[in-house]
């Protein structure tokens, strides 16, 4: 859990980048091509698990907030906000979209991050 000032700089963080309409408008949002990454958010002490993918009817490329539960049998994560990601099936032919993520974090001032989808696939076996 995140303490006040944290929570405070977090939902200022997230407001001003993660305003998903999509999510609003619906709260479950299939993702394909994905990968999970741990990184921390500027303003905040704790590092957080992001999903990063292709989602929705324009299949852009998408950053979740921080997944804040996983459901092993149904392949889904909740994150924050509440909006749930159906998990689409990794293979060899993934073609997620390395150029928009490394221009998507530098963006968003993300200098540090790290690659767990291997880990958190995982977690799911």
């Amino acid at each position: 859990m995140l303490n006040s000032h944290e929570a405070n700089k977090y939902q200022e963080f997230i407001e001003s980048i993660w305003v998903d309409e999509e999510c609003e408008l619906r709260p479950d949002i299939g993702l394909r091509d994905w990968r999970c990454f741990q990184l921390q958010l500027p303003g905040c002490f704790k590092k957080t698990l992001h999903l990063v993918g292709t989602a929705g009817r324009n299949q852009r490329m998408h950053v979740s907030n921080p997944v804040t539960s996983i459901d092993r049998m149904d392949w889904t994560a909740c994150v924050h906000g509440g909006c749930v990601y159906a998990l689409g099936i990794q293979n060899e032919r993934s073609t997620f979209n390395e150029q928009a993520w490394q221009q998507w974090k530098v963006s968003h001032n993300i200098p540090h991050f790290v690659d767990v989808t291997a880990e958190f696939l995982g977690q799911f076996d």
